[in-house]
């Protein structure tokens, strides 16, 4: 007999490029990618005309648009699947965190297919943008993970799921223990640490029940640090009424299993932030606890050609 309810630990993720945004490419290069979370769905705009019809109760509905939204959660694996010249963690990380070079207003789209059951209640979402993307880690779970807010187009079923690789056991995600930090030029031992980064994501649906545009706008990037306070330095600079920008290197790595160059180990990621204005300072106080210290920063961008954040990948 069939089990009647579908078991969540065998449902799975692939993504593929876009090369039109909402549109399945003919001969699509398939990524299986592990997630913790995978909350897509399409969500819908209803509207109820409460009219007068001398009833008390509701008696309309009506849906009159929708585009998939949800998260996205993983781990940073430096793993690198065959068919993929990038480790998972940077393919999930270019995809949040890049600004595409021709026109940061319309970014890099992606179509996801999640197998669930697999193949009873598949669901396939299209045109799949990053309307905010976060980086972060904490030394409670021990974990580096990469969080994406997305929104798309259009959601569909579809009847097969791509295979599940076999190598699986590669998937070595990235330790807190190996994430450093520098700010202002000297080394700091942290507790956690979060980069964000908010693109103003825009649906545009025009005349038609699926966005006609997707488009970003202005964006921001914040990057918080909780560490154990040991001095006055950073509640200076905070009750300062001049402003107080330091530069921010955020390193973190993780074993590749042997998918990366012979000679190496690791897949490195080095985040160099040229301008955080501290614009925050928060101590807080628990008895018996040491003392812990909130340091909130507005990433801005230099007066340069460079970005706000420059990520460096290398494999050592």
């Amino acid at each position: 007999m069939a089990c009647p309810i579908l078991p969540s630990s065998l449902s799975y993720l692939t993504l593929g490029a876009e090369s039109t945004w909402g549109t399945v490419p003919g001969s699509p290069t398939y990524v299986h990618c592990p997630v913790g979370t995978y909350g897509v769905k399409l969500v819908t705009e209803n509207r109820q005309s409460n009219l007068y019809t001398g009833n008390e109760f509701q008696k309309h509905n009506q849906k009159r648009r929708g585009n998939p939204q949800g998260q996205l959660v993983a781990p940073m694996f430096g793993w690198q699947p065959s068919g993929l010249s990038q480790s998972l963690a940077q393919y999930l990380f270019d995809w949040g965190f890049d600004i595409p070079a021709s026109d940061p207003c319309t970014r890099t789209s992606k179509f996801a297919e999640w197998a669930e059951g697999p193949d009873v209640a598949n669901r396939r979402h299209t045109g799949l943008r990053v309307a905010s993307a976060t980086l972060a880690g904490d030394t409670g779970s021990g974990q580096v993970m990469i969080t994406l807010d997305l929104q798309g187009k259009d959601e569909a079923t579809f009847a097969t799921a791509q295979t599940v690789p076999t190598d699986m056991n590669s998937l070595v995600d990235f330790d807190f223990s190996n994430v450093t930090l520098t700010l202002g030029g000297t080394s700091v031992a942290i507790r956690s640490f979060e980069l964000k980064v908010d693109y103003s994501m825009q649906p545009l649906f025009e005349n038609s029940t699926r966005p006609v545009y997707l488009l970003a706008d202005e964006t921001s990037y914040t990057f918080n640090v909780t560490l154990a306070k040991e001095d006055d330095t950073y509640a200076a600079l905070h009750r300062a009424t001049t402003n107080s920008e330091l530069t921010a290197v955020l390193s973190m790595q993780g074993s590749h299993e042997g998918t990366g160059t012979v000679a190496t180990n690791d897949t490195k990621l080095v985040i160099t932030m040229a301008r955080c204005a501290l614009v925050d300072d928060s101590p807080t106080f628990n008895k018996g606890q040491a003392v812990e210290e909130a340091l909130n920063f507005l990433v801005l961008k230099p007066d340069t050609s460079d970005n706000p954040i420059e990520p460096v990948w290398s494999e050592v």
